[in-house]
């Protein structure tokens, strides 16, 4: 879980609840969720209608750009949500404690799509490092258990989330002993970062080295890896990986300075408030709306994809074909009229001096 400040703190929410919706930050927030929400559906629909695209990588890029598509959406009905004032319902302000103030729901999308990251960086890792094994372990049904399993993981990482928050002196607070907010803080953190970070990277490593190793012995006499039909897998290959890397460094960027304000925040480092975090969260909520342009900026068939949307279901290629056929036609015809012209006035003239 990413936003533990209620965790530790007594906080209000009612401050927050009286401000205007229209605020600067607000805005800013529904728009990224609203890019957030129509560059993933767009990704999703591109992957549906290409059949190029329909391979078990781009299933699981497929269903981390829906995870980030309801991540999106669940954070412009949080900046909504937070304006309700306070229930006088017990249970419908644990509820608002829990999923409003908290955001019990955003947070476990947010870590499935985390989880998800780190099954796409492992596919390609047995694809690339491992094939035998990939062939194994990475059939369709394994592929739907490992997209069910990080679903299903955060909830178990975060099912202390909705029983440990209380409502005391009408703040949304956690109650436990502060060794135990200690040792929960440092669990989130290493579940929710620290160990996706660590596997991510040594994996990229493994990856970046067989691709070096395969590169190296492109070309050599004799071997079998200076095949055309090789060389061309191995470039597709590598640019699949330069594509789900600079993913990877994306979201690096986009929740350190969260992940490490809320480590501070937990073990007693700092004392931060809500209003602090909201810069940070801006920036990581960024992560759910990039992965939309990394494709389109690093894939041609995603780009040929998403522009297919726009052309009603041709591709522009079958476009540009119809308009130079066209232009063709036009031609020979103009050619054919011009040539014609040309013989009767010929004929008209030999006609004429004949007759003379």
């Amino acid at each position: 879980m990413r936003d533990s400040a209620n965790i530790t703190t007594g906080q209000t929410p009612t401050a927050e609840a009286a401000t205007s919706l229209w605020q600067p930050i607000n805005i800013v927030q529904i728009l990224f969720g609203c890019v957030g929400v129509i560059g993933n559906a767009m990704v999703c629909l591109t992957i549906s209608r290409k059949k190029s695209l329909q391979n078990l990588t781009n299933r699981f890029i497929a269903s981390l750009a829906i995870t980030d598509l309801i991540s999106s959406a669940l954070w412009v009905l949080s900046v909504f949500s937070r304006r309700f004032p306070p229930s006088d319902n017990p249970s419908v302000r644990h509820f608002q404690c829990v999923v409003v103030e908290g955001g019990y729901l955003f947070w476990i999308s947010i870590l499935a799509s985390t989880y998800q990251l780190v099954a796409i960086t492992l596919e390609r890792l047995f694809a690339i490092v491992y094939p035998v094994r990939h062939r194994i372990f990475f059939s369709r049904r394994w592929a739907a258990v490992g997209i069910a399993a990080s679903w299903i993981l955060p909830f178990a990482v975060l099912a202390n989330f909705p029983i440990f928050h209380k409502m005391v002196d009408g703040a949304c607070v956690y109650i436990g002993t502060q060794s135990g907010i200690l040792v929960h803080g440092l669990f989130l953190f290493c579940a929710t970062y620290l160990a996706p970070l660590v596997t991510m990277t040594w994996a990229y490593i493994k990856i970046w080295q067989s691709l070096k190793i395969g590169r190296s012995q492109q070309g050599e006499p004799g071997s079998s890896h200076s095949a055309p039909e090789t060389d061309h897998r191995h470039r597709a290959r590598r640019k699949v990986v330069q594509m789900l890397l600079i993913v990877f460094v994306t979201f690096v960027v986009c929740w350190t300075p969260d992940q490490l304000m809320v480590l501070m925040h937990n073990i007693g480092l700092a004392t931060l408030t809500m209003s602090q975090f909201g810069p940070v969260q801006i920036l990581a909520l960024c992560n759910s709306i990039s992965n939309p342009f990394i494709y389109a900026f690093k894939n041609k068939q995603y780009r040929d994809g998403i522009r297919e949307l726009f052309c009603f279901g041709h591709s522009p290629a079958q476009v540009g074909v119809e308009s130079t056929t066209s232009q063709r036609e036009q031609t020979h015809t103009t050619a054919a009229t011009s040539t014609g012209l040309h013989h009767t006035v010929e004929t008209g003239l030999a006609t004429v001096a004949s007759s003379t």
